[in-house]
């Protein structure tokens, strides 16, 4: 218990009146996280949620529900329980499994409105993580990507408490509270890497080196302690937060920086705005030319760096009817058309007949805009005015009157004039 209270010590970081959801998988080292935060608490029954994820991965996976139902119901802890039961993926299966826990996570921290999410890795899944990704990439921050505490969703933190303590530890603990836990034997197979590794060649570390874990707590340190001074210095460098999700930063501001440089800058900005640690490990700067990594995009476009999620901008051919004064969604934002003047921010205004009805949708390629001497113009022509990058112009909202269209975001609106035409007015909700 001494080491998991000074390591909330260590890091200033209250418990007092905090909402903590706790990633419970009935292995010993979730059990022994639970049981010691149960502990640790001022009011268990309130503060803690506990959140177990049923992969349905092994035919006993039921088992784990039990223990965790039982422990919960001696100590009347809240619990939230969901199946994995739709057909698992035959390639990237962990990956996919990770994101569904972690989305799971993530509603219910919403639901509960908790400040931390807790989960039980220790010592040997970090000493292996670094292992695995040194192998796999050499990359300093991937070898570093589990780390005692990071920023998550909605101003949430992300706390690792058990990185100090070996397996063994954690199952002496176990034994000695006389926990009910259930063995994950999907783990003593040998077909994936981290098993390999945990079979073979950390007991054979572990011999040779009595201070792995220590060391390896020591190495996620000096390397956050670097991060620590990179990110006073990234920082310092203004960026804009753009509709539908997209980041835009100035090239200037960024012109002094290598191309790995500039990597890591990217790579910190991601987490920054989604809590997503995503690695460009080379980048092609084009003008253009679109990089993509694990859902994200970063396009270099004219004197600005654009990045956002992949699918933003993979909307194609959508549409839907809008109602005067009613709320739709378009992409990540929220609007209203309205003849009113509202206190909200103001997206931009168009001129048109009286209706009550419009269509939302993206631009297309037969699409044209008409200029007020009768003529048209193609929308890209108005992108390219306006410095709007290609890979961008499909998030664009278009509003549509009929088939004529009145109003495309930021580049267009009616330029017809006509004495009895209504303002309607487009704002965004928050």
């Amino acid at each position: 218990m001494k080491k998991i209270i000074n390591f909330f010590s260590k890091y200033k970081l209250s418990l007092a009146d905090k909402k903590i959801i706790l990633a419970i998988s009935a292995g010993p080292d979730s059990m022994a996280l639970l049981d010691m935060m149960r502990q640790i608490v001022d009011d268990p029954q309130s503060q803690l949620i506990i959140c177990h994820v049923d992969h349905c991965l092994r035919n006993d996976s039921y088992l784990e529900s039990e223990i965790i139902t039982k422990y919960c119901q001696q100590y009347k802890l809240q619990l939230e329980e969901t199946k994995w039961d739709t057909p698992h993926p035959a390639n990237g299966l962990e990956a996919a499994a990770r994101d569904f826990r972690y989305d799971f996570f993530a509603k219910i921290l919403r639901k509960y409105q908790a400040d931390y999410l807790f989960t039980a890795h220790h010592g040997d899944d970090l000493a292996e993580n670094i292992l695995i990704k040194l192998l796999r990439s050499g990359n300093v921050q991937e070898m570093n990507s589990l780390r005692p505490i990071r920023n998550w969703i909605d101003n949430s933190l992300l706390v690792r408490p058990l990185l100090s303590f070996s397996k063994e530890e954690l199952l002496v603990y176990a034994k000695k509270r006389k926990l009910a836990y259930i063995v994950d034997y999907t783990n003593q197979e040998n077909e994936t890497l981290r098993n390999r590794l945990r079979h073979f060649v950390m007991p054979q570390l572990k011999k040779d080196a009595v201070d792995l874990i220590k060391n390896a707590n020591r190495f996620v340190q000096t390397e956050e302690s670097l991060e620590d001074w990179q990110k006073l210095l990234f920082e310092k460098i203004r960026y804009h937060k753009l509709l539908n999700g997209i980041v835009q930063v100035n090239a200037v501001d960024l012109s002094d920086f290598n191309c790995h440089q500039l990597s890591l800058y990217f790579n910190w900005l991601i987490d920054k705005e989604w809590g997503r640690q995503v690695y460009f490990e080379s980048l092609d700067l084009s003008d253009n030319v679109q990089n993509t990594k694990d859902h994200f995009t970063l396009v270099r476009y004219l004197s600005h760096f654009y990045i956002c999620p992949s699918d933003i901008i993979l909307l194609k051919n959508h549409q839907q009817e809008v109602v005067l004064d009613q709320c739709f969604s378009w992409l990540k934002t929220k609007y209203i058309i309205t003849l009113n003047k509202l206190d909200l921010p103001e997206v931009g205004y168009f001129y048109a007949n009286k209706t009550s009805k419009f269509i939302a949708r993206n631009l297309r390629a037969n699409d044209r805009l008409k200029l007020p001497n009768g003529s048209h113009v193609k929308p890209k022509k108005k992108f390219a005015e306006k410095k709007i990058p290609t890979f961008m112009r499909n998030t664009y909202l278009a509003i549509l009157i009929n088939d004529d269209i009145v109003f495309v975001q930021d580049i267009f609106k009616n330029q017809e004039y006509n004495i009895n035409y209504q303002r309607y007015n487009i704002y965004t909700l928050f």
